[in-house]
């Protein structure tokens, strides 16, 4: 990269996506959720196409139209219209709620910036920043792929951290014609992780009306099994 203002415009996308990644971890409704998601999407799109504008690549254009038709359209359109058939709750609850959520988020990017050491208090970012910047969304989507209890926002979840992938991927030196193999397996992967969670939600949410607080404990073969006195052996 030369430098100068095109640096400071791919560092600005990556911040951008970072604050994507926040505000899909802020989210408790399904619906903000999804179109967090659809905004990472598209800026992850954003800095595919500016490098390709930058290094004067089709590769990174390429990629960067599969990130949109996919990442940033497609894939929400599909869990929002699955959630609509499914008549999904609207909600999304966190295990540890939104501070829990927030102090994770800012950590992840704390953390990432300490281990990869970047010099955040210099005047002039290195490459390393973006890089640093990718972990941390691939902290935050891993994060909402193991805390939340719904599969629609854990698919969200496992996205967001393909996009961390494909942003770490542009960091690297030499690892631009590598770019649409990893949007495509990307989407290959989240479209079976989409799958696994299509015949997971419906048992989720017949156990959800039969048990609305989740505790095995309410259900009546469980009340039966425990009321059943075992006769001592002998």
């Amino acid at each position: 990269m030369t430098g100068g203002w095109e640096t400071e415009i791919t560092h600005t996308l990556a911040l951008l996506m970072v604050l994507a990644g926040l505000s899909i971890l802020a989210q408790s409704q399904f619906r903000g959720l999804i179109r967090a998601l659809a905004a990472q999407g598209w800026l992850l799109a954003g800095m595919l196409a500016w490098q390709g504008f930058v290094h004067d690549s089709p590769v990174p254009l390429l990629a960067a139209a599969l990130a949109a038709s996919f990442n940033g359209t497609w894939m929400p359109l599909w869990l929002s219209g699955l959630a609509h058939r499914l008549s999904a709750p609207e909600t999304v609850p966190s295990a540890i709620g939104f501070q829990g959520n927030m102090l994770f988020g800012l950590g992840a990017v704390g953390l990432a910036m300490s281990a990869l050491r970047v010099p955040v208090h210099s005047s002039s970012l290195p490459a390393g920043f973006d890089f640093a910047l990718a972990v941390s969304i691939i902290l935050m989507g891993v994060f909402i792929l193991t805390s939340r209890r719904h599969g629609l926002a854990q698919t969200a979840g496992f996205v967001a951290a393909q996009n961390g992938v494909i942003l770490a991927l542009i960091g690297l030196p030499g690892a631009l014609p590598a770019l649409i193999l990893q949007t495509a397996l990307s989407a290959l992967s989240a479209l079976m992780a989409g799958g696994i969670g299509l015949f997971r939600i419906p048992g989720e949410l017949n156990a959800a009306d039969h048990f609305p607080d989740n505790d095995w404990r309410t259900s009546p073969e469980a009340a039966k099994e425990s009321s059943v006195k075992v006769p001592p052996a002998g």
